[in-house]
């Protein structure tokens, strides 16, 4: 089955503006923490950030798990 475009440009188009919110979301709430800080606390690989930017590969969006444990640091 060929993969549907439309819909993996839209999970990326997702996981990029997932990123830039949480981003700004960290800057309001503890805007001295670094993405490398946060996500060891919340006990998610360090790529979790890289995965959703989508610079050296298609951005992809967490799981909901990480996002749980990244958002409870906050």
């Amino acid at each position: 089955m060929a993969a549907n475009p439309g819909k993996k440009a839209a999970a990326e188009a997702s996981a990029k503006e997932m990123y830039r919110r949480l981003l700004a979301l960290r800057d309001e709430v503890q805007p001295s923490m670094s993405n490398n800080k946060w996500t060891s606390e919340a006990g998610v690989s360090t790529s979790f950030f890289t995965n959703m930017q989508g610079e050296s590969k298609a951005a992809s969006e967490p799981s909901i798990s990480n996002l749980r444990a990244v958002l409870s640091v906050l």
